[in-house]
């Protein structure tokens, strides 16, 4: 193998580690934002509720059930906990919902805006297009108008040299 091939493979290793990273980098930051934008106090502080209530109704192993694991154990909070745990996580979806409608919202308003400055850019440079065309025809008719000046004095200067000779 050459150095000039060994070479090639060495920078062509190099640009597939860049974009690797660059890859990772991009995902990790995506990470991060969905994490931050889920994450909201409400939702933290619910769920933490939840699992907290949700540990404190295991039975312990070999000790007493205290009168709060009886109370939260029986029939009547079980109850509630079907009733009451599907409407909490259903709200909780809810505003996920509605903060990814806005967020959609937010960004098609953004696309508009975009395909907006997209046409009237277009708008511009067709107009411009058109003024450059309108001077090309401008300078091209003042070409025919100088050849056929030259022409004509061209022809009164043989005139004139045929009047004298």
């Amino acid at each position: 193998m050459k150095l000039s091939e060994r070479l090639a493979a060495v920078h062509e290793a190099e640009t597939h580690c860049v974009e690797r990273r660059q890859q990772i980098s991009d995902t990790r930051e995506h990470l991060r934002q969905e994490l931050h934008r889920s994450a909201t106090p409400t939702r933290i502080l619910v769920s933490g509720a939840a699992l907290g209530f949700a540990v404190g109704l295991k039975e312990p192993k070999g000790g007493h059930q205290s009168l709060a694991g009886k109370v939260l154990g029986g029939p009547v909070f079980s109850m509630v906990l079907e009733a009451v745990l599907p409407g909490l996580l259903a709200g909780i979806t809810a505003a996920a919902g509605l903060q990814s409608a806005e967020e959609d919202e937010m960004a098609e308003e953004v696309n508009d805006e975009e395909a907006d400055a997209q046409a009237q850019a277009e708008a511009e440079a067709q107009a411009a297009a058109e003024e450059a065309a309108e001077a090309e025809e401008a300078a091209e008719r003042a070409a025919v108008k100088a050849a056929a000046a030259k022409k004509a004095r061209a022809a009164k200067a043989a005139r004139a040299r045929r009047g004298t000779a």
